[in-house]
């Protein structure tokens, strides 16, 4: 669940940071964000699903090589050290290091630079993708349940929102980025 939560967030933050508005529109605002969020070395995702079966949150705290994440299951801390990242989790009331088989370098498992500027409209400060591109944002395949992705600018980040509907159900995902640069975790003392 750990690693699908985090290519999940990865996923979406990736395909946010590299869009823009269309058709000469002032997007410089927008942009700073993206590229505020992406060169940070510190930040907070909040994610938020809301669908018939519940609602299901998790936040993990990004700090340089260091997470901190909590929600859908225990909480844990992580760290990356080299190209191996390390899972810290509570066990028996102590905390113990183990490395994170699973894990893959983001830069290794996405490909963004195939994003057009020309696919977002701009309305405030709320960018959204036109559905003409769902596809080429989510891949192959059928995108007709995708109803909204737009991006909201916020005072220190912002905010993607994705809905989906189908006949049974709509499901919105909520990711916020924020205190960009003002985020800190520290390790717990921990058993290697």
């Amino acid at each position: 669940m750990k690693k699908l939560t985090t290519f999940a967030i990865t996923v979406l933050l990736a395909f946010t940071l590299a869009a823009c508005a269309e058709n000469g529109e002032d997007v410089s605002e927008l942009q700073e964000a993206f590229d505020e969020v992406d060169g940070a070395e510190s930040f907070t995702v909040a994610m938020e699903m809301d669908t018939p079966m519940g609602t299901f949150e998790m936040t993990s705290k990004i700090d340089g090589n260091k997470e901190y994440s909590s929600g859908f299951g225990p909480d844990y801390y992580a760290i990356i050290e080299e190209d191996t990242r390390y899972i810290i989790e509570e066990q028996d009331g102590e905390w113990v290091k183990e490395e994170d088989p699973n894990y893959v370098p983001a830069d290794e498992d996405l490909e963004t630079d195939n994003l057009e500027a020309e696919w977002f409209t701009k309305d405030d400060n709320i960018y959204t993708l036109k559905s003409e591109h769902y596809e080429d944002v989510f891949g192959e395949g059928d995108t007709s349940e995708i109803t909204v992705y737009h991006v909201e600018l916020l005072d220190n980040g912002l905010t993607i929102t994705l809905e989906m509907e189908t006949e049974e159900q709509t499901s919105t995902t909520i990711l916020s980025y924020t205190d960009i640069g003002e985020t800190v975790v520290e390790l717990p003392d921990y058993i290697e």
